[in-house]
């Protein structure tokens, strides 16, 4: 009995045993995989950069920091404060400790750390058919087929994510996102003082009547029944608070750079492409501003990929507002547009790369000015489709501006999305390829037949849809009136006439031949009456047109007899009896055969006026103005040149190192200058010299003396020739060169005698040592304006070469 109890506790024991190493072991593994484990690996930023940028140099001896070479700070740029700032410049060690907490790519040339950072959008792209894995706090976007954006919380695992999928077998390709200063079209200005601007007929674009939009908004009001048309502008913003603009905007607008709401105009050209587009189409098209690009014209890569995307879903035509960046994931989703039947319109000008306009997928035009001829900023090449204007985009967001209108290459790519958001309001669901056909049936062929390289295929121009054979009566005029007894800077002219219909335009011409299309002025309002004041600014006869909406055209002709908006014409003379005694007389005249000359018509600055003003006594070279006023207060002004008095000249040098200067001095006679001075290098063995017009070598040269070392007799004697070091004269004077100045048989500066009595048995010492020199070669000449001359040396191993110089009279200021 004992023996089995016995048994039974040693068998529990062994169990118990068995239990508590099992539970050990599972502890100890459990610590173990603990331990394996480490610390967990956190993907939190240390340092970014507050800003986008390209580079950020930090210059540790001037302490400067700048950001793509625009001054800023370590404050400014990453958020630290002032004592952090001093902290990190005490050292180059605080330094790399300060930036090694971030993802920065850092290369140190001496003291200056240039930064860039390639994940500091938090995104990247990668090429395949699906992304299999997603990390926690990764965001997957798909763009297109087998095109997805990958973007994360934090650039550090932005970094790891890119290392990672880099090394997937099932992702094709990996695309960095880039960052980019944008470089905007410019705008430019048409302001000009005395220009007279085009007659836009009441619109903000040229291209909205050139290009007979406005006859198509016409049938679009007397039809009805529009579809709703979205155009997405990719790009800068807008200025959505104008009055001009915000009935127009789709709510669906959106700032893909800032990832917000706000799609206030960041480049200051975004709101007129808009303007143009609003102005050449109908409320029914709505504008879908998608803001890619920042205030400080940064731009990515990914922004104007989800702008792309956003449009394909969201928009029925895009006008892309950026040029020049090229990128393969851009091709992809172009052609993804494409085949969504969604045209993009590309902006092309004639900068270096026209991409995407050169893209076979988009719509490109060339631009075209108020005489429908190709502007100096279009772009030309076998990608363009068509030409449009691109000029008088009038000034309506800034009340201050001292321009009134622009003109540029990204108006003409608005105005071509214009034209195919108005075909798509009875066409939606067309294709591109419909849409294209369209516009090559209604275009003016500008240049070669057929399609060319400069025009595409002309100007599309819509104002033959109209067709209207109702209407056969002329309007009628009720009142034509003007004051035509006194004279005055410009008449009111009163019209007033009705039609039996409507009255669509009216024009003022000095033609007797029906008005052309740009002088047309056509009604805001479609209405039976018109009751206008026309200024008339000539004197002449003009004929007054009215046009119904069918065509019909009546004309009467009126005389203007006193308009007077003409300077007086004036002219002058220079008294010169006095010259020997320092001073000349100006006599100025001046006839107005309008109004007549004001009572004091003269003034040499433009405030004090009077008769005596009409001499003016003067005792050195310069441009006087002189002003005149008629009664009207049309003032003329003068410039009056007087260069009679002696004043030195000066001269160009062109490169090289013969010369060392050039003087030119005031003894003139007519266009020659009596007396050049040309300083020589000394620095140069020179053996001979010679002036020259042209670049052929001279067959002779004025022979100069080197300077050599001499021995205790003062010559040497060599093959019997005696070195005679008799003549030092640096100094040379020439008279006015022909094509060679000085020949070789004139007198030189160096003397070569042969010495036939040396003795034959005296030693012959060692040959002469050329020292430098003292003093250079001066020369002393006279030479022609504007000529250019040829300044020929040859050195002691007889290598010749030349410096090119010319004279010039000195600049006249103006008094």
């Amino acid at each position: 009995m004992r023996r089995k109890t016995r048994t039974k506790v040693q068998k529990g024991l062994k169990i118990a045993g068995i239990i508590v190493g099992i539970i050990f072991l599972i502890i100890g593994v459990v610590l173990l995989i603990i331990l394996s484990k480490g610390p967990k690996i956190s993907y939190e930023d240390g340092i970014v950069c507050k800003n986008y940028f390209k580079e950020i140099t930090i210059d540790m001896k001037t302490r400067k920091v700048k950001r793509d070479e625009i001054d800023t700070s370590l404050t400014e740029e990453f958020g630290i404060t002032k004592e952090q700032e001093e902290l990190v410049f005490s050292s180059e060690e605080e330094l790399k400790n300060f930036l090694s907490n971030s993802v920065f790519e850092i290369n140190q040339e001496n003291q200056v750390f240039k930064i860039k950072n390639p994940y500091q959008t938090k995104c990247f792209m990668v090429k395949s058919t699906e992304v299999a894995e997603k990390a926690e706090g990764e965001e997957i976007f798909k763009l297109a087929d087998n095109l997805y954006l990958l973007s994360f919380y934090s650039e550090k695992l932005t970094k790891a994510m890119y290392e990672y999928y880099q090394n997937k077998p099932y992702i094709e390709k990996v695309y960095l996102d880039e960052v980019f200063i944008n470089e905007p079209i410019n705008d430019i200005s048409q302001t000009m003082y005395g220009e007279n601007p085009t007659d836009l007929r009441g619109y903000h674009f040229l291209g909205t009547t050139r290009l007979g939009l406005d006859n198509y908004q016409k049938i679009i009001y007397d039809n009805g029944n529009p579809a709703e048309i979205t155009v997405s502008t990719i790009g800068y913003g807008i200025n959505y608070e104008n009055d001009f603009l915000k009935n127009r905007l789709s709510e669906k607008s959106y700032n893909f750079i800032l990832n917000n709401k706000d799609i206030s105009e960041t480049i200051e050209q975004g709101s007129r492409i808009a303007e143009a587009i609003v102005d050449s189409t109908t409320p029914n098209v709505k504008i879908m501003p998608l803001v890619t690009v920042t205030e400080e014209g940064y731009s990515t890569i990914s922004s104007i990929l989800k702008a792309l995307k956003y449009s394909i879903e969201n928009a029925d035509v895009i006008c892309y507002e950026l040029t020049g960046l090229k990128h393969e994931t851009l091709d992809i989703l172009l052609e993804s547009a494409f085949y969504e039947n969604k045209p993009v319109c590309s902006v092309s000008s004639n900068i270096k790369d026209n991409y995407p306009a050169n893209h076979g997928m988009t719509i490109a035009v060339s631009s075209l000015d108020r005489e429908n001829n190709i502007c100096d900023y279009s772009s030309n090449g076998e990608y363009i489709d068509f030409a449009l204007p691109s000029t008088d985009i009038e000034e309506i967001f800034n009340k201050n501006s001292t321009v009134s209108r622009w003109s540029g290459a990204q108006y003409s790519n608005a105005g071509i999305a214009s034209i195919i958001s108005l075909v798509k309001t009875y066409n939606k669901d067309g294709t591109i390829l419909d849409i294209y056909n369209f516009l090559r049936d209604y275009s003016i062929d500008l240049g070669e037949h057929g399609k060319d390289s400069k025009f595409g295929y002309g100007m599309p121009n819509f104002s033959g849809l109209k067709i209207s054979d109702i209407d056969k009566k002329v309007p009628e005029f009720t009142e034509i009136s003007f004051e035509n007894e006194t004279w005055e800077v410009l008449k009111q002219v009163k019209i007033v006439a009705n039609d039996n219909i409507r009255i669509n335009k009216w024009a003022i011409t000095k033609n007797e031949g029906e008005p052309k299309q740009d002088e047309w002025n056509i009604l805001q309002s479609i209405t039976p009456n018109l009751d206008i004041t026309r200024e008339i600014t000539e004197n002449g006869k003009y004929y007054i047109w009215v046009q119904d909406t069918a065509g019909n055209n009546t004309v009467k002709d009126i005389q203007v007899d006193k308009v007077d908006n003409k300077p007086p014409k004036i002219a002058y003379t220079i008294n010169k009896d006095t010259l020997n005694e320092g001073y000349v007389t100006i006599n100025v005249t001046a006839e107005d055969l309008e109004s007549g000359l004001y009572d004091s018509p003269f003034s040499w600055d433009n405030r004090i006026w009077s008769q005596e003003n009409s001499t003016r006594v003067v005792k050195e070279n310069g441009i006087y103005t002189v002003y005149s006023e008629d009664n009207l207060g049309n003032v003329g002004e003068l410039d009056i040149t007087v260069d009679v008095f002696p004043q030195e000249g000066k001269a160009e040098l062109d490169e090289g190192n013969i010369i060392t200067s050039v003087k030119v001095s005031a003894d003139w006679n007519e266009s020659i200058n009596n007396n050049v001075q040309i300083t020589l290098n000394k620095d140069i063995n020179i053996t001979g010299w010679q002036i020259t017009t042209n670049a052929n070598l001279p067959t002779d040269f004025i022979e100069v003396q080197l300077p050599i070392a001499q021995n205790n007799n003062n010559n040497y004697l060599n093959n019997n020739n005696n070195y005679n070091n008799t003549n030092n004269n640096n100094q040379t004077n020439t008279s006015l060169p022909n094509s060679v100045l000085w020949n070789n048989n004139t007198n030189s500066t160096n003397n070569i005698t042969n010495n036939t009595n040396t003795n034959q048995n005296e030693v012959v010492n060692e040959p002469p040592q050329v020292i430098p020199r003292t003093e250079p070669i001066v020369i002393n000449t006279s030479l022609n304006i504007n000529t250019d001359y040829y300044l020929w040396i040859k050195d002691n191993q007889n290598n010749a070469w030349y410096q090119v110089f010319r004279i010039k009279k000195g600049e006249l200021v103006r008094k």
